[in-house]
């Protein structure tokens, strides 16, 4: 008797269908899996550079502002008034806050001027609110559904006197 010492065509033809199989359907989980991951990335440079900016507003005991620029899709960080840090959004993301002038402050002891949120708008229309605490001087970062965003805009716009 022979005894065979490899595989079949037919064989090796069927396992590269079902391996053709799982790539088809994982391959357009990727880009919704690289979205996730650049958001990911930005939020956290955000956050550490809000982490930055009050540490060094604390060692220098000096005034830090993150001015935000939304119609240039860019925020600046400035040291006594010197810039220090310029971060750009990726591609298609949008940036925005309620914070007057779209400056946050921090204060020499490293302590925020005025409480509020940075709304972040990813490419595929996910919105994160950085919400930063005043009396805590801390922030948290979370996904906001529609319903909650919506809240937040018309209370923020009630506040300004925007209301009509």
């Amino acid at each position: 008797m022979n005894k065979p010492n490899g595989y079949t065509f037919l064989e090796l033809c069927v396992v590269v269908s079902i391996l053709a199989v799982f790539l088809l359907i994982a391959t357009p989980a990727i880009p919704f899996a690289l979205d996730r991951q650049k958001t990911r990335i930005f939020l956290d440079q955000l956050s550490n550079d809000l982490y930055w900016a009050e540490s060094q507003a604390r060692s220098r005991q000096a005034l830090v502002y993150l001015d935000i620029f939304p119609n240039l899709n860019f925020y600046l960080i400035r040291i006594d008034g010197k810039p220090a840090k310029r971060i750009t959004l990726p591609e298609g993301y949008q940036i925005k806050s309620n914070f007057p002038f779209e400056r946050i402050t921090f204060y020499g002891d490293g302590q925020i001027a005025k409480a509020g949120t940075i709304d972040i708008t990813d490419r595929r229309g996910g919105v994160h609110l950085v919400v930063l605490q005043l009396s805590s001087g801390r922030f948290y970062i979370k996904k906001a559904t529609s319903a909650a965003y919506m809240r937040i805009i018309l209370s923020d716009k009630y506040k300004q006197g925007d209301q009509k």
